[in-house]
């Protein structure tokens, strides 16, 4: 397998030239890989990549469920990563700065230190006392007919 710790465009030309020039191994990626531009560069060569991602819009979690849909009454469209992540982030500042009663950036950090399953688009989040993302489940998806389909 080859593997791309990189991101796009970069990567996307990566696979791009690995196909051209023959090489059929199995390409996996991070969460670096989950744009569309992965599709707008590598084409065709994309498929059967396969890399990790915190959203899919199959997902059955109910929130990812319920943020999808918005998103495409919305938008007519259906929301990517960023999109999820985006809103997952100020969602998330928002529950802090209101649990906190203030903006101080060590109030906000003490409450987000503290949070535990706090229900986002992305699924559930939790930190650490360091503030690290602990226990945060990650998709793998596998391009298949050029589309991002979500493995079991």
């Amino acid at each position: 397998a080859i593997f791309i710790a990189g991101t796009l465009p970069e990567a996307a030309r990566i696979i791009s030239i690995a196909r051209e020039i023959g090489l059929n191994e199995p390409i996996i990626g991070g969460d670096g890989l989950d744009e569309k531009e992965l599709f707008d560069i590598a084409g065709h060569y994309a498929e059967g990549v396969m890399f990790a991602t915190l959203f899919h819009p199959n997902e059955k979690d109910p929130q990812a469920q319920c943020f999808t849909r918005l998103y495409k009454e919305k938008y007519g469209k259906i929301p990517d990563s960023n999109a999820a992540k985006g809103y997952d982030a100020m969602k998330l500042l928002a529950y802090a700065i209101t649990k906190a009663g203030s903006t101080r950036p060590d109030k906000v950090a003490a409450i987000l230190r503290s949070t535990r399953d706090w229900p986002g688009a992305t699924g559930l989040h939790s930190y650490d006392d360091n503030g690290d993302v602990i226990d945060k489940e990650i998709h793998i998806v596998r391009v298949r007919d050029g589309v991002p389909e979500l493995l079991k």
